[in-house]
């Protein structure tokens, strides 16, 4: 059972990172298929059919199930990848950086570690903390800039994560899988 689990989850994150990697390079077909149903209803001209646009419809689904897209309008500065270890990582923020979202989790074990809550920056090192506002843990990281638009996350013996900028839809899908199918550990 517990080898199935993995499995799956192994799935559902490569699952996620290939749909991230895709959604960026091309149209998305649910605008085509809007557009055509514009034209189409223009053609017949049913004025008292609505049309429903698929986005809302997505955001307000999630928003019922109590999803992470619940905070849409905060945490807007989005980014995704991988550990040393091979771990999946999300980190989301808001805009000013004062609130983050770090998540990590092993694909091997399913399980997972987040820390959510302030984000502090120490003046003299330039370290980011993040207090987790359920556990009040704290982890402390050095963002270094790679120059090749990613980011590393530098947590010292803990480890090192290396980040890419990602939409929301991503990240919160990502967020989303983590608390669906990994166990927290922190």
């Amino acid at each position: 059972m517990m080898k199935l689990r993995k499995c799956f989850l192994t799935i559902m994150m490569v699952f996620v990172m290939a749909f991230s990697l895709t959604a960026c390079g091309g149209s998305s077909s649910s605008k085509d298929t809007s557009t055509e149903a514009k034209a189409d209803k223009e053609e017949t001209d049913e004025e008292d059919v609505e049309e429903v646009d698929t986005e809302d419809t997505k955001d307000a689904d999630a928003e019922e199930d109590g999803s992470w897209y619940d905070y849409s309008d905060l945490l807007t500065v989005c980014f995704q990848g991988v550990s040393d270890a091979g771990e999946v990582a999300v980190f989301v923020a808001s805009d000013d950086m004062s609130f983050a979202v770090l998540g990590v989790a092993d694909p091997e074990s399913a399980q997972s570690v987040s820390f959510a809550g302030d984000l502090t920056e120490d003046e003299s090192t330039g370290y980011l903390t993040i207090t987790d506002e359920t556990s009040e843990q704290t982890l402390t990281f050095e963002v270094i800039d790679n120059g090749d638009e990613t980011y590393t996350l530098d947590m010292g013996d803990t480890g090192k994560l290396t980040i890419t900028a990602c939409t929301q839809d991503e990240a919160f899908e990502l967020l989303d899988t983590l608390d669906t199918y990994t166990e927290p550990v922190s």
